[in-house]
């Protein structure tokens, strides 16, 4: 069964808040996101807050990816993942989240492409640490099987998967799938209705029949719930909601109809709570 976590940067909340949402759910695999400080802080704050016992499964610096015809934009990102990863010495983690520098044209600006990726490849290797790619933009999943073919070290770089992210830039999901099945290392989900987050399944993602995919295929990686539904749910109590019914009436309603019956409560850590209580029924064998 794969291991189910969440972010935890709702609201943008510091890592001191992070910790403490992740230490109230017991997630055995902690995602910490950078909201709001600058490299060394974000670092310090880690080993400040973490215990001696407690293992980080992905950090999120939120570096801004760069445009790839820029070399000197490249280099100054690539110091800073390398000043970040100089800053956690000592901390317990396992993999550093990256993405894709900006690209237009992947047929034109593939090899550029590899080149790039290569340099976080010798600073994996240098430092002994591990990337995963985060899809952000388009066509990353072709840009992502390309890298894979290329023989991209599989011990240092490794990618996932976000659903919403690939139809948002109407890439076929099907086929991404086909293309990544056997490199997702972390499958990343959230599902809308129209523009307004929703439980994962209760959206037009079409969730349910991706995850008979991922049954099939025995996925034992990572599930990550994204921020935005619990985010969602923690802002916008029902009584909040009944004054957005002129604008959206039917896209909210249906989010509250099932939510208000199945979620009593507006604490924070119960909103996650259902939502992977629910992952888990669906992947338990």
């Amino acid at each position: 069964m794969p291991n189910i976590t969440s972010f935890l940067n709702i609201n943008k909340f510091n890592v001191e808040r992070q910790f403490d949402i992740a230490r109230e759910l017991k997630l055995k695999r902690i995602i910490l996101t950078n909201s709001q400080n600058n490299i060394f802080d974000f670092a310090e704050l880690i080993k400040n807050n973490i215990k001696r016992n407690e293992r980080v499964y992905l950090i999120n610096p939120n570096i801004k990816n760069h445009n790839i015809g820029n070399e000197i934009e490249h280099q100054e990102r690539l110091n800073k993942y390398s000043e970040l990863i100089s800053n956690l010495k000592g901390v317990k983690y396992d993999y550093i989240a990256l993405t894709l520098p900006k690209f237009k044209n992947l047929d034109e600006e593939k090899e550029l492409l590899l080149s790039q990726i290569k340099d976080y490849e010798k600073l994996a290797i240098q430092a002994k640490v591990k990337f995963i790619l985060l899809m952000q933009g388009a066509n990353q999943p072709t840009a992502f099987g390309y890298l894979i073919n290329q023989r991209i070290d599989k011990r240092r770089i490794f990618y996932s998967f976000n659903p919403k992210e690939i139809i948002a830039h109407n890439y076929p999901i099907n086929t991404a799938y086909r293309l990544l099945r056997n490199d997702i290392e972390l499958l990343i989900v959230s599902d809308l209705i129209d523009e307004y987050p929703t439980l994962v399944g209760k959206g037009r993602i079409g969730y349910f029949s991706l995850f008979k995919k991922f049954i099939r295929d025995n996925y034992v990686n990572t599930i990550a719930i994204d921020k935005e539904f619990t985010e969602f749910m923690y802002n916008y109590t029902p009584r909040k909601i009944k004054a957005l019914f002129s604008k959206k009436q039917r896209a909210i309603k249906q989010i509250f109809d099932w939510s208000n019956l199945q979620i009593n409560s507006s604490e924070l850590t119960d909103i996650i709570k259902y939502q992977i209580n629910l992952l888990e029924v669906i992947f338990k064998k």
